[in-house]
């Protein structure tokens, strides 16, 4: 697995976010599998932060939280 997958992970759960009931439940998903990547892939971990926070984390909490 490589950033990319992670990417391609992110980008199904925010699609997800959109769709479900209770989109929080895709929020701490996602999160799940950034924190699941990270222990697999040290190495990749401060990519995959930054990946977060600067693009995934505003689109997530502008779907559940309307910021």
């Amino acid at each position: 697995m490589n950033i990319n997958a992670l990417i391609r992970f992110l980008d199904r759960y925010l699609k997800w976010c959109k769709e479900w009931e209770k989109p929080e439940q895709a929020l701490n998903q996602a999160f799940g599998g950034l924190t699941m990547f990270c222990e697999l892939y040290p190495n990749e971990e401060q990519r995959a932060v930054d990946l977060w926070y600067e693009v995934y984390k505003p689109q997530f909490e502008k779907v559940v939280y309307g910021i």
